[in-house]
């Protein structure tokens, strides 16, 4: 009999989780399966959670939260038989939009009974793991920004983009990728492993996880005219111009170098780096069920 274990996050991203066991429990009963509930208690505590139930061969193990947990999960899943299952309930949701997973509990959990399993990339940026995207520059102060903050949902996001657009400072970068080398000021540098930024906004419609690439998005800095129209016509067009003004480069690596420190993410979670951030892809790092 096939086994399923839940992780639920039950405070990320702004949806309210009391009634996800119940639903999981109705849905699930008869459906010829044995399943089991679980929730983190601490930062990290998914990790342990998911790699537990993969050393007891547990044959799928759900997310029930946003990326950040999603991210958790997989760390404790990558290079084991368990797949992982996605039920998104977090604020961005970029992997499960890009995957096509509904962001209706119920018919996501449907779609985990009869969906298929696909082997999917990860990224890493230095030692940090990530299944969407990660970035360094502009992209790190929204995220920064947006967690330094109780307001949550896309308004509160398009918000603190708005504000960091305004304060924004560009940084001098040295980009080195597929043997080439590009020196000068850049907003941001955003590497993505799949198509959604999060909130269905597409930067990079092109990207796929499971081609074996990264695509980076690196966007020179002129002024902040160029800065704004190049955000903007990219988002509003969900990247169909975004060669029109970032540089864009598809590899399995891409390092980005700096002085000191900058601000940066992974899947939507703030962190800082100093000096260097190298981004690589980890093919075929784990398997996730998505819709048929």
């Amino acid at each position: 009999m096939k086994k399923y274990s839940f992780i639920i996050n039950p405070i990320s991203g702004v949806s309210r989780k009391k009634n996800i066991p119940a639903l999981i429990e109705s849905l699930f009963k008869n459906a010829g399966v044995e399943f089991k509930i679980l929730f983190t208690e601490r930062a990290g505590h998914a990790i342990e959670l998911a790699r537990s139930e993969a050393e007891k061969n547990t044959d799928v193990v759900v997310a029930v939260g946003g990326d950040g947990t999603l991210n958790e999960i997989a760390q404790g899943l990558g290079g084991t038989k368990t797949t992982l299952g996605i039920i998104p309930l977090g604020s961005g949701n970029g992997l499960a939009r890009h995957l096509k997973i509904s962001l209706n509990p119920s018919k996501a959990l449907q779609q985990l009974l009869i969906g298929k399993t696909i082997s999917m990339d990860a990224g890493m940026l230095n030692e940090h793991l990530f299944l969407s995207n990660a970035g360094v520059g502009f992209t790190g102060e929204v995220i920064h920004s947006f967690h330094g903050n109780r307001m949550r949902g896309f308004y509160a996001y398009a918000w603190y983009v708005f504000r960091d657009f305004l304060r924004h400072k560009p940084g001098l970068m040295q980009v080195e990728s597929e043997g080439k080398m590009q020196k000068g000021q850049f907003a941001f540098v955003n590497v993505f492993n799949a198509s959604q930024f999060g909130y269905n906004v597409t930067l990079t419609p092109e990207a796929s996880v499971q081609d074996g690439l990264l695509e980076a998005l690196c966007l020179p800095y002129k002024n902040r005219i160029q800065f704004g129209t190049a955000l903007s016509l990219t988002a509003l067009s969900r990247g169909r111009m975004s060669r029109r003004f970032f540089q864009n480069i598809k590899s399995a690596e891409t390092i980005v170098c700096f002085n000191g420190k900058i601000l940066a993410h992974i899947d939507g979670d703030p962190i800082i780096i100093e000096s260097r951030a190298h981004f690589k892809i980890l093919s075929g790092y784990l398997n996730v069920v998505v819709p048929k």
